[in-house]
């Protein structure tokens, strides 16, 4: 018989899991209208998670450059990366 992985954010992983110590987005978009002549790459912005030790991890949000014209694009994004870390989140528990 099989038994259920689980999977472990940023924690050391015991017998039957697997530990993440890393869980990052990269979101990117076109440049924007106010642009400099050295600024013609498209724009990114990651947000990541960082091993803090003791099973807790730190928030990163990295960017060169990240421009938005309205709040609720960039709350968008969070909520994207909230999912994405609740998904990994309820695989964890079903484990």
């Amino acid at each position: 018989m099989c038994m259920e992985t689980k999977i472990i954010l940023n924690t050391l992983p015991e017998d039957d899991e697997i530990g993440v110590r890393h869980l990052g987005v990269t979101y990117c978009q076109q440049q924007d209208n106010a642009v400099r002549s050295d600024q013609l790459d498209d724009q990114t912005i990651a947000f990541e998670t960082v091993d803090a030790d003791l099973g807790d991890y730190y928030y990163i949000i990295k960017t060169d450059r990240w421009a938005f014209c309205d709040i609720d694009e960039i709350i968008t994004l969070f909520n994207d990366f909230k999912k994405r870390l609740e998904v990994k989140n309820k695989k964890e528990e079903k484990a």
